[in-house]
């Protein structure tokens, strides 16, 4: 794997954060891994995966840690991180209360941002066609909450829609039961070229993901 100069700082910011975190077990590393491709995914033998497992498995090689990866859906891979149950969590987006559960790097993984995908019968060009809408989120995202609060910004009527799991997002929308699904748009174009969806020029949340440590 070869880094270029913004991943080396990021991975060495990474291995200071990790080796804090994994003080209590030295060179063994419980990290979280829920499907979220391309950024985080098992890999055959259980393994992170993905953009950002690829990055935290050259830094386990560099630093001679052993990673144990800990199956979890996205709200439960938060709660395991907070309990203390696992040390490491990948792809998460820094924000203001996130930042008072966990501990952050000081050096961005993975820059990102956030966009609605729809259904080719449904029309969203702007904020105010949100009204009346049904729209998923990952339960527990920043795209959960940050909807949230536009909706009610703009005195907007909306259902909000929290499931587990994006693939699950997807196919509810592809079914008909939803109108649009927000993602972050790594995992959000490949999803939605999978379930026929289209990309919206609804676009929020910039945002830079980390890797959060207890």
């Amino acid at each position: 794997m070869r880094l270029s100069g913004p991943c080396l700082t990021a991975l060495l910011s990474l291995v200071l954060l990790v080796a804090n975190a994994a003080q209590a077990a030295p060179r063994v590393v419980r990290v979280g891994v829920y499907e979220n491709p391309p950024k985080l995914l098992a890999d055959a033998q259980g393994q992170p995966s993905g953009i950002l497992g690829e990055l935290l498995r050259e830094v386990a090689r560099l630093e001679n840690w052993t990673l144990q990866p800990v199956p979890c859906e996205w709200e439960r891979c938060l709660q395991l991180l907070e309990d203390g149950e696992i040390d490491l969590m990948p792809d998460v987006a820094w924000s203001e209360a996130r930042a008072t559960r966990f501990d952050f790097h000081r050096i961005p993984a993975l820059p990102s941002w956030s966009q609605l995908y729809r259904r080719s019968d449904v029309t969203l060009q702007s904020v105010l066609d949100l009204e009346g809408k049904r729209l998923v989120v990952l339960e527990g995202s920043v795209q959960q909450t940050h909807l949230a609060g536009l909706l009610s910004g703009f005195g907007l009527r909306a259902e909000l829609v929290p499931v587990k799991s994006f693939e699950d997002a997807f196919a509810m929308v592809a079914a008909g039961e939803a109108d649009a699904v927000a993602a972050n748009r790594y995992s959000g174009d490949g999803a939605a070229s999978r379930h026929g969806l289209s990309a919206t020029s609804l676009v929020f949340l910039p945002s830079q993901l980390y890797f959060a440590a207890d």
